[in-house]
C-alpha cells in the first residue's frame, strides 16, 4: 500500500506517509484502518498527512475522506497536512470549506504540524 502510518508520539499524534501514486482504493483502506486505530483511543488522536512524495492523488480523495467516518469520529483531533503541492492545497481547501471548519492546516513540514498539534491540543475552531 503506498501509505505509511507510524506514531509521531505514542497515542497523540499519528503520522500517514503518502508515497508515489494513491488511488481511491488506497484512500479507503487508510481511512478505514484510521476509524478503527479512533474507535480504539481513549483521548483525541492527531493526524499528520504527508503529501510530500505523492506523484499522483486520485481527485476524489477529499470526498471519499468527507464520506469517512473521521470528520465527525469523536476521537478525531486536528488534521495537518505536509506538502506544498497542490494536492494538499486543494484537499484543505475543499474540506474546511464543505465543513465549515479549519479542520485540515497545510504545514511545511512535519515537525511544524507536530509542535502545533501539541500546543492546540483542542478542536479545531470554526472558520469565520
Amino acid at each position: 500500500m503506498p501509505v505509511e502510518l507510524t506514531w509521531m508520539q505514542p497515542d497523540k499524534i499519528l503520522l500517514t506517509r503518502w508515497i508515489s501514486a494513491v488511488g481511491d482504493d488506497d484512500v479507503r483502506v487508510l481511512f478505514e484502518e484510521l476509524r478503527i486505530i479512533l474507535d480504539h483511543a481513549e483521548t483525541p488522536v492527531h493526524l499528520i498527512i504527508d503529501l510530500s512524495d505523492v506523484t499522483e492523488l486520485s481527485p476524489d480523495t477529499p470526498y471519499i475522506f468527507l464520506q469517512s467516518a473521521i470528520p465527525a469520529h469523536s476521537q478525531r483531533g486536528r488534521i495537518g497536512l505536509v506538502g506544498s503541492r497542490l494536492h494538499a492545497q486543494v484537499m484543505a481547501d475543499l474540506v474546511n470549506r464543505v465543513l465549515a471548519h479549519e479542520m485540515m492546516r497545510l504545514f511545511r513540514d512535519r515537525t511544524l504540524a507536530r509542535d502545533f498539534m501539541l500546543e492546540h491540543d483542542s478542536p479545531p475552531p470554526k472558520l469565520i
